[in-house]
């Protein structure tokens, strides 16, 4: 799956390659407990809402 990683230079969004590490419903709505692809560490996974995941298939 990738997740939006905020912009380029040129304004465009930048998406970046993760696993699902966990799901969670919020009252804003679902989120998505993501580790980038380049990461060594747990550390670096991050909360994203859903909307800004694209090609997670199905809960983790």
């Amino acid at each position: 799956m990738e997740f939006r990683a905020g912009r380029d230079t040129y304004g465009l969004a930048r998406w970046v390659v993760g696993q699902v590490q966990e799901r969670e419903q919020r009252a804003d709505g679902p989120w998505i407990k993501v580790l980038p692809a380049y990461s060594a560490s747990d550390e670096d996974a991050q909360w994203v809402r859903q909307d800004d995941v694209r090609g997670a298939a199905g809960p983790a």
